[in-house]
């Protein structure tokens, strides 16, 4: 089995990474034969997800080498989690976990369009109607 440790916090002596770290010391006494995987997000740059990001999104026969290294750190940490995954009713893997965020990765997500904007404004439209959101909301986009 993997385990995937994650440290987020940006202070090395916090208390969530106490915790984890007694975590993983015991799940390593227990399971001496698994593999840890860390992970420190305080420590590693993701780049900002831009034009250039969105054009990665294609399929990987079709990259080029710059995009293929634009998007080494990203596949790395997808494979990652795929090691980590352990529900075997899932059947998690990388085509899957592709799909799952195409979901909401994708061009509707570059650009809305007019149908997109009206349908997020109805949906706060009828959830202040429902009594959902106790206020109007007045939803604006950015250019």
């Amino acid at each position: 089995m993997t385990l995937l440790h994650i440290d987020s916090s940006a202070r090395q002596s916090s208390t969530s990474r106490r915790l984890t770290a007694q975590f993983v010391e015991a799940w390593r006494t227990a399971h001496p034969g698994d593999t840890i995987i860390t992970r420190d997000l305080a420590t590693t740059t993701l780049p900002a997800i831009t034009d250039d990001w969105m054009a990665t999104y294609s399929m990987p026969s079709v990259r080029t080498p710059a995009q293929r290294q634009y998007l080494a750190l990203s596949d790395e940490l997808i494979d990652e989690l795929l090691r980590a995954e352990t529900r075997t009713d899932v059947g998690l893997g990388r085509e899957m976990l592709d799909r799952y965020l195409a979901m909401y990765a994708n061009d509707d997500t570059l650009d809305y369009g007019a149908r997109g904007r009206e349908a997020i404004s109805t949906l706060f439209r009828r959830g202040h109607e429902a009594g959902v959101i106790p206020h109007a909301v007045n939803v604006r986009f950015a250019p």
